[in-house]
């Protein structure tokens, strides 16, 4: 009986933990497989930095999705805002620069890709708010606009 009961006590926890069970057991596995690798600083510090872009796009996306919305054109309108902040960043004697020949301080490449990004936010809003497009259609169509930008600013 005694055993019955923790068997049930042992499936309801793992039942109500399932996320942490599960990234407990991936963790472990990681561990193993990469003989402790994985969990060192230098590994983990590189995880967070590869992955920061990814998760300040995830934290507006998520948002969006809370409020029952959807945003297709996440992805391109991040490729874009990073084109603009890096032509803005390149090394002045970079012959293929954009703005070859120019030094910009480092708060330009920061306002010229927030300023991108927020001027696609206001244009996904006003289709959605004012043009009172459904936010799969407007993403969708501002998804394409955004990657024709990028590639014609960049001349690719």
């Amino acid at each position: 009986m005694e055993m019955k009961k923790l068997l049930n006590d042992s499936k309801k926890l793992a039942s109500q933990y399932t996320t942490w069970v599960t990234f407990v057991g991936l963790l472990l596995l990681l561990s193993v497989l990469t003989k402790g690798n994985a969990l060192r600083w230098n590994s983990i510090r590189n995880l967070l930095i590869a992955e920061s872009v990814r998760s300040f796009a995830a934290l507006g996306v998520g948002m969006i999705i809370i409020t029952k919305g959807i945003d297709l054109s996440i992805g391109y309108v991040v490729c874009l805002t990073a084109s603009v902040a890096a032509s803005f960043a390149q090394n002045p004697d970079y012959a293929s620069a954009i703005y070859a020949g120019q030094s910009f301080p480092l708060i330009v490449p920061v306002v010229a890709a927030v300023a991108a990004g927020g001027l696609f936010g206001l244009f996904n809003g006003y289709l959605i708010a004012y043009g009172k497009l459904p936010p799969f259609i407007a993403t969708l169509g501002s998804m394409s606009i955004a990657k024709g930008l990028q590639l014609i600013y960049t001349k690719a």
